[in-house]
């Protein structure tokens, strides 16, 4: 590569870094404010105190930049706690309403650059006048992480834990008494102090070594080995009789389907037996009635007869009357032959009966 080529090729790097340069200087707010100033005019803003405002800090409305710091000043040297005093330039074309006000932010964990934002509650037609101070208000960097409901909320849960924990250090040292290192001796004596976690362990685990020299003890060994031989003899004795009685049971219950079949049989059989019986007595139960009814008259009728009551009991008693009941029954048989010969007549019209109603 000959010289010439390689100085332009530095120079056309020098001029891009340099371009760059400028470019991230606009970006980043670096600029003087003589180079972007035109036709502007001064806003003052008053904060109690700022962080991270200086010269050339961007003044934005609904998130458009419309103008920038100027200076940053005590609002009175002599009382330096009457706070701070910012002068921006904004744009002649960007008219502010009178009810504005102005907000800023700290810099979170110390870094960057925040800006001061021009907020307009409602809507007027009456501008800004010239000169007249806008108040600031700087929000702390946690409120500008975090909103304002969220901080309320950790700060209503922080006091409410703080006092859970004033109520809990009570239970905690009554949890510290249960739980502190208590001797047996000092809980039994006359006037002992009460007993805890720590006493109870303490005779718990003497009951433990009191068992275990009762259980060492070869008598003891010598007694449980055979209580065990015992009960598991028993246990065996127990599986026979069980298995015993499982056979007897199944014995048992074959007898019983056979008998559940025969007795349905049997049952069946009666079943309509008894019907045919109870159909039979039924219709043997009607007749007899009948028959009896019918006894029943005949004898009231030979009672009366053998007392002579009645036309048949004084028929058989009095002869006379027999006799005349003969002579009635002739001469009613002679009447009614000549009815009956008197009736052909008037059919055939030799007659001439008439009859008057």
């Amino acid at each position: 590569m000959s010289e010439t080529s390689r100085n332009l090729w530095v120079g056309s790097f020098v001029l891009f870094g340099l371009a760059a340069f400028g470019i991230l200087i606009v970006l980043f707010g670096k600029v003087p404010t003589w180079i972007t100033r035109g036709d502007t005019y001064e806003l003052a803003i008053h904060f109690e105190f700022v962080s991270g405002i200086r010269e050339g800090t961007l003044v934005t409305l609904g998130g458009k930049t419309i103008g920038r710091v100027t200076s940053v000043e005590f609002s009175d040297r002599d009382h330096i706690d009457q706070g701070i005093t910012v002068i921006a330039a904004i744009e002649d074309d960007y008219r502010l309403p009178k009810d504005c006000r102005a907000q800023t932010s700290e810099a979170i964990l110390g870094m960057g650059r925040p800006s001061i934002r021009i907020v307009v509650d409602a809507r007027t037609e009456e501008y800004l006048p010239l000169g007249q101070i806008v108040q600031g208000r700087t929000t702390p960097a946690v409120e500008a992480i975090f909103p304002a409901t969220v901080v309320d909320t950790l700060q209503t849960t922080a006091t409410r834990m703080g006092e859970a924990a004033a109520a809990l250090t009570p239970v905690l040292h009554d949890l510290h008494e249960v739980l502190v290192k208590r001797d047996v001796s000092e809980v039994d004596g006359p006037a002992g102090r009460p007993g805890n976690l720590s006493s109870a362990m303490s005779r718990f685990d003497s009951m433990l070594k009191h068992f275990n020299e009762v259980l060492g003890d070869p008598a003891v060994k010598s007694q449980l080995r055979e209580g065990i031989a015992n009960l598991h003899e028993m246990s065996q004795d127990m599986k026979t009789a069980v298995a015993t009685f499982n056979e007897f049971a199944k014995d048992a219950r074959l007898v019983a389907a056979d008998a559940r079949t025969l007795t349905g049989k049997f049952s069946n059989t009666l079943d309509n037996l008894d019907s045919n019986v109870q159909r039979v007595a039924r219709a043997l139960i009607a007749d007899l009635d009948k028959a009896g009814k019918i006894l029943d008259g005949f004898a009231v009728a030979a009672q009366n007869i053998k007392r002579g009551e009645g036309s048949l009991g004084k028929f058989i008693q009095d002869d006379r009357l027999f006799e005349s009941m003969v002579l009635t029954f002739e001469r009613l048989n002679e009447t009614l032959a000549e009815f009956k010969k008197l009736a052909e007549e008037w059919r055939s019209g030799k007659s001439k009966i008439r009859v008057g109603l």
